[in-house]
């Protein structure tokens, strides 16, 4: 962002951080924890999930499905860059509207 953009955010008591690399997960997840940030729900795809969990940093997952078939167009809950198999706990399955909610604690 511009130096004067930074500015007037700060003006109005905003804090702002510059990360060195802002895609380490690791730099991201210091400076959260320097808020007292504890917990974080994070909404991604492919590649931002496989990071996360390639860093160890997961502790559950919560997958939402429909019932809806859409072939090509479907996107993989990981990519190709996970390091290893992850290992995974059912800990809660409900149907809501159609929608199914499934959670799963990872096992380290």
């Amino acid at each position: 962002a511009p130096a004067s953009a930074l500015r007037e955010v700060r003006k109005k008591g905003v804090s702002v951080e510059i990360l060195k690399n802002p895609h380490s997960i690791t730099e991201v997840l210091e400076v959260l924890n320097k808020y007292s940030v504890k917990k974080l729900m994070v909404e991604g795809g492919p590649t931002l999930i496989s990071a996360l969990l390639n860093e160890s940093v997961v502790d559950e997952i919560l997958i939402i499905g429909y019932p809806l078939l859409i072939g090509d167009l479907a996107q993989s809950l990981v990519n190709d860059q996970l390091k290893m198999p992850i290992c995974c706990q059912l800990i809660d399955s409900k149907l809501i509207s159609g929608f199914t909610f499934r959670k799963f604690k990872i096992i380290k």
